[in-house]
């Protein structure tokens, strides 16, 4: 392989990393952005798997507003029905938690190795005009 050959092909991969790396950093924000709303869904997918405590103001209709105890045993009758659903809920809930940070700590994992990538470009840039410096001087 001649000299001429390694920088051409020194420059055709300059160039196609140099292209890889432009276009990574709107997927990493991109991520941040989809991880931003999973928490969002997530945090009110926590508040709506909560036991009811209180009767709902949009059920209190005959017969139920008519006895403060029928709400109560009914409530009660519900979380007793539903107690399995809800514990399998909040379990989901926690494992995406999880997923969702160990998603975030790859993102900042993948953005450092995008820096390094970057650095070593640069340097190979530098290698590459030096060897044409060099060539020059011949």
């Amino acid at each position: 392989m001649s000299l001429s050959e390694l920088m051409e092909a020194i420059q055709t991969e300059a160039n196609r990393r140099q292209q890889s790396a432009l276009e990574t950093p709107s997927q990493t924000a991109n991520c941040f952005t989809v991880a931003s709303d999973a928490k969002a869904y997530l945090n009110n997918a926590e508040f709506r798997a909560q036991a009811r405590m209180k009767w709902p103001d949009k059920l209190n209709r005959f017969p139920f507003n008519l006895s403060p105890r029928l709400q109560g045993a009914v409530l009660k009758g519900i979380r007793l029905l539903f107690r399995d659903q809800q514990e399998v809920n909040l379990n989901l809930i926690n494992a995406l938690r999880q997923s969702l940070m160990l998603q975030q700590q790859l993102i900042h994992k993948l953005e450092g190795l995008q820096m390094d990538a970057r650095a070593q470009q640069a340097e190979i840039l530098v290698l590459q005009r030096t060897i044409e410096q060099l060539r020059s001087q011949e």
